[in-house]
């Protein structure tokens, strides 16, 4: 059931009553399964926090073979997509690049706090990182090789919010080229946080 949800906002509620278990029931296993690294809760991000900023964490599945192994996501099933292959392939590709992005923000001294922006008005970006000194950094995750002007709204909404302490925004892509389409927002491939092209 949480693997059906990786890349969403955890409701507990809804993951309890979907298995037949009390609530209480449920939030202890998700603990359980985050001490144990199978499940990682990003927290909700805000460069001030609002009544108007989401409040519940997101669920990420950090292994992403077994992601799709629950899911049934076979090559057989990417190889003629369908609708509902697809938005499971970018639910586990968020989390596959949100593992990665835990993995190199834990390198870095300076980061104060990662997570993800969500406004009740729809505005969202899949991680951020913020530093002592304010700066944010914010990602964007695409399973698309094409980039449509609209993959990079939550970046511009964001980076409006954010000021001067928003230094760069970055849409991670499964193409294969990079862009600097507008002022400090950027479009690189996903390959690009582990190779030195």
């Amino acid at each position: 059931l949480l693997a059906a949800r990786t890349g969403q906002v955890l409701n507990v509620t809804a993951v309890a009553d979907a298995a037949g278990i009390v609530e209480r029931t449920a939030a202890t296993y998700v603990s359980l399964l985050e001490a144990a690294f199978v499940v990682h809760e990003v927290a909700p991000w805000a460069p001030v926090p609002t009544a108007r900023t989401f409040r519940k964490p997101k669920v990420h599945i950090l292994d992403s073979g077994l992601a799709a192994h629950l899911l049934r996501l076979t090559e057989a099933k990417l190889a003629a997509p369908t609708a509902q292959a697809l938005t499971a392939f970018g639910q586990v590709l968020e989390s596959f690049v949100v593992s990665e992005l835990l993995k190199e923000a834990s390198w870095l001294d300076s980061v104060a706090s990662v997570g993800y922006w969500r406004t009740y008005d729809g505005a969202e970006v899949d991680f951020v990182v913020e530093r002592f000194d304010g700066a944010i950094l914010a990602f964007e995750i695409k399973a698309a090789q094409r980039l449509r002007d609209a993959d990079f709204a939550g970046l511009r909404t964001l980076r409006e919010k954010a000021g001067p302490a928003f230094t760069a925004g970055v849409v991670l892509h499964t193409g294969p080229r990079c862009a600097n389409p507008d002022d400090r927002i950027y479009a690189m491939p996903i390959e690009a946080l582990w190779s030195a092209r």
